[in-house]
């Protein structure tokens, strides 16, 4: 199976936070504190086809959903943390750490 080609992406991520208001509740946070750049690249998704729909981007086609994110693997992100990725805001879902880079699967964070 021939992979995509990946693009260079700037990205912020924020990591997760939870704040108390004055009444007692709970809610998380995010502050787009750390910058950083990493490559894109589609998850497929062969159980869901809306998953799959397609946006054109300056990059390349990618799904309406969920990406796939290598970054370098000094970058602080873990799973919960918000990544914000062309303008939009995405869920870092899970990170694996391999030996010069961390993989992270976002999802796109819906209001």
């Amino acid at each position: 199976m021939r992979l995509l080609e990946r693009t260079l992406a700037e990205i912020k991520i924020a990591k997760r936070q939870s704040q108390t208001d004055s009444l007692g509740g709970v809610r998380e946070t995010f502050s787009y504190s750390i910058a950083a750049r990493g490559s894109v690249s589609p998850v497929a998704n062969t159980l869901n086809h809306a998953a799959n729909a397609l946006t054109g981007r300056e990059e390349g086609m990618f799904p309406n959903r969920t990406v796939r994110l290598l970054v370098a693997k000094d970058v602080d992100l873990e799973a919960g943390d918000g990544v914000k990725l062309w303008d939009e805001e995405w869920i870092c879902e899970a990170v694996d750490t391999w030996s010069m880079h961390k993989e992270a699967r976002l999802a796109r964070r819906e209001a």
